[in-house]
């Protein structure tokens, strides 16, 4: 699964999660998880390049 959290850093603080899960939640639409799709693709090829 992937989410804001995962593809913007994975910050340490409880509290900045819970705010991309608060924004994701406040702003979901299809077009959000497309693109939190596609960054996933492109921070999963970064890691293992």
């Amino acid at each position: 699964m992937t989410g804001l959290w995962q593809v913007n850093g994975h910050s340490r603080r409880i509290d900045d999660r819970v705010e991309l899960e608060s924004r994701y939640i406040n702003n979901w639409s299809i077009l959000l998880d497309i693109q939190i799709l596609i960054q996933s693709v492109v921070v999963a090829f970064s890691v293992a390049a």
